[in-house]
């Protein structure tokens, strides 16, 4: 089998044996990210954080301990963003805990969407709605490995953090669910391990 050679461009893409897939998936500097944000009517503090962060009014939830709860708990925050056209996944704090956490994979993810620039070069992730499954992808991981983490979406209104002290905040009323706002599986059964 040929191996993959990456091609620049507008898209990226990624050619394997004759087939090409195109990712729109891209990565921003804070610079960048930080622009978008507030172009869209997210506020920032004077060292760069969301404003966000720090609101009473927000929804406040613990981070499970166990590792199928905390991609069940993302997966269903993440449905808040799943009609936005454009969500940035905004990472921070990697190295809180080194000894549970493994970049290694975090960037071999990235690089089969074409992104070859490292995780310390370009924290935030731009993901269109075609696309959403990525942008759960990378919530999921920062929840597994406690890794600081934005969400935002294009309308100005949805918002998740995930703390690398195992607690997190969100807007609201934006699951269709309130046992998956919980972040409890449906009819409160913990969620199935294979």
């Amino acid at each position: 089998m040929p191996q993959a050679r990456l091609l620049r461009g507008r898209s990226r893409a990624i050619v394997s044996a004759g087939h090409c897939n195109v990712s729109r998936m891209k990565t921003l500097s804070d610079y960048d990210a930080l622009a978008w944000c507030e172009d869209r009517g997210y506020k920032f503090d004077k060292g760069g954080l969301p404003v966000l962060r720090q609101a009473s009014e927000l929804e406040r939830f613990s981070i499970p301990r166990d590792a199928g709860a905390r991609v069940f708990l993302a997966k269903s925050h993440m449905n808040s963003f799943r009609s936005e056209g454009e969500s940035c996944v905004w990472l921070h704090d990697l190295d809180v805990w080194p000894s549970g956490q493994w970049e290694p994979l975090f960037e071999r993810f990235r690089l089969s969407f074409g992104i070859t620039e490292t995780l310390r070069e370009r924290r935030a992730h731009l993901v269109y709605e075609s696309e959403f499954e990525a942008a759960v992808s990378i919530a999921v991981y920062a929840v597994l490995m406690l890794w600081d983490c934005h969400v935002f979406g294009s309308s100005g209104a949805p918002f998740l953090y995930y703390s690398h002290d195992e607690f997190g905040k969100r807007t609201a009323n934006h699951s269709p669910d309130p046992a998956l706002a919980s972040g409890t599986s449906p009819a409160g059964q913990e969620p199935r391990h294979r």
